[in-house]
């Protein structure tokens, strides 16, 4: 029997190491098995990192059984854990997709909804990101500082690759950033005590979070966040204040349209004056997978803390701008008592929007909803569909595995094409006529 143990704790004396992993090492050794060790931080598995993931990929080929030893930080594995799962069971390697059920659908349905060609778009989504990228060119934490024109963020180059349709890799943020941020929060009798001076006190003065379906296939459309328009009237409402009195803003910005929705439900101009980011935003300061939102909610206590009075709105979404938050910050206390509503007051309002009937399995003719063209570094890899049936349901499909048509589907617009779904051993795959 071959074995491979990945340890991932950084300290050789804690429990973990000193006596799981070698409690563990010790059994297998008596059993007189052959053995191989991956050890994440004596390995120094940092970047450069390529040959090391090719040679991890080569021990879990050749292994038998896998020992992974971890402790769980803030219920999460270490850091270096996390990347050696994104970055050895790579698809491909490890797994294959199909028939996907949750993926990021949500950028295609702006070229309709905007009346855009995919040209104009991808340049549209260049642009908002420039802006982002010369922010970022004057933060010296940011992690890209070079800046980027839009047009070097919306062509396709080798440099430069989709990653999804229509994302380049330019408009993607970057999940193997370290980052670390502290924001301490007491009251004002514990600020006193402690003695820290009042020119450094930063209050809340209104917040909100809710969550749209967690499923997208349960969703009423694909370019608009019910709970993200609550959580802004929610946020302004215990502020007590509207949008006109925001002087700084720091939308969050995984990916184009995670900061397009916001400002469409936020009734945000994408080419606000005040700017949308203080930071530099994901895909140019850092992020995500880490510790982004500290770091912007941070950075607002030095902008209001630096122009006393002001105020700035930060927010927040996660997995498939499924998850909102918006807080707004200024140095002035608020003056009234600061009182949120439990959020299940007006989630119930956000859960009563229902989306079509789903078909799990379906059959017949249909058109296209939306659809994402996924891209490996050859070059696209499968399509995934979100589409209707002729009765008004949805399903989610794949498109087949044909390259001419897959680049068809990245050079022209394909939403409402009409074509034909079929179910073959619980994979639905799309055919366009």
């Amino acid at each position: 029997m071959k074995n491979l143990i990945v340890i991932g704790h950084p300290d050789t004396n804690s429990f973990c190491y000193n006596g799981i992993f070698k409690t563990v090492k010790s059994e297998i050794e008596k059993r007189k098995e052959d053995l191989q060790i991956i050890d994440l931080y004596r390995d120094k598995f940092t970047r450069p990192r390529n040959k090391l993931i090719k040679k991890y990929q080569d021990l879990v080929t050749w292994t038998d059984r896998i020992y992974i030893i971890s402790p769980v930080w803030w219920f999460r594995l270490t850091p270096r854990m996390e990347i050696f799962f994104d970055e050895v069971f790579t698809p491909g390697f490890a797994y294959k997709f199909v028939n996907i059920t949750k993926t990021y659908a949500y950028p295609v349905p702006f070229l309709k909804n905007k009346n855009r060609t995919i040209k104009e778009h991808s340049f549209e989504m260049g642009k908002l990101f420039s802006n982002f990228a010369s922010v970022a060119a004057k933060n010296p934490l940011a992690d890209r500082r070079q800046g980027f024109t839009a047009d070097e963020i919306a062509t396709v180059n080798p440099n430069n690759p989709y990653i999804g349709f229509p994302y380049t890799k330019l408009m993607n943020s970057n999940a193997f950033i370290d980052q670390s941020a502290a924001i301490i929060l007491t009251s004002v009798a514990k600020a006193k005590e402690l003695g820290i001076p009042k020119e450094k006190w930063v209050y809340l003065h209104g917040c909100a979070d809710a969550y749209d379906n967690w499923y997208l296939s349960d969703r009423i459309n694909f370019h608009s966040s019910h709970a993200m328009r609550i959580v802004a009237r929610e946020t302004f409402e215990m502020a007590g204040c509207s949008l006109d009195d925001i002087d700084a803003l720091d939308l969050y910005s995984c990916f184009p349209s995670a900061v397009q929705i916001a400002c469409d439900e936020m009734g945000i101009s994408i080419d606000d004056p005040r700017g949308l980011t203080i930071t530099g935003g994901l895909p140019y300061f850092g992020g995500p997978g880490n510790n982004y939102v500290t770091h912007s909610i941070a950075e607002m206590m030095n902008k209001v803390r630096a122009q006393p009075g002001i105020k700035g709105l930060v927010t927040a979404n996660g997995n498939y701008i499924t998850k909102q938050s918006a807080g707004i910050y200024s140095t002035e206390p608020l003056k009234k008592m600061f009182s949120p509503k439990d959020p299940s007051v007006y989630q119930v309002e956000i859960n009563k929007q229902k989306g079509p009937v789903f078909s799990e399995f379906a059959e017949g003719n249909a058109i296209i909803e939306t659809y994402t063209i996924m891209h490996d570094r050859k070059g696209p890899s499968f399509g995934i569909v979100f589409g209707r049936l002729n009765n008004g349901s949805r399903f989610i499909a794949n498109t087949p595995q044909d390259k001419s048509l897959m680049n068809a589907m990245v050079l022209e617009d394909y939403l409402g094409k009409s074509g034909k779904v079929k179910n073959s051993k619980d994979i639905n795959i799309f055919t366009p006529d």
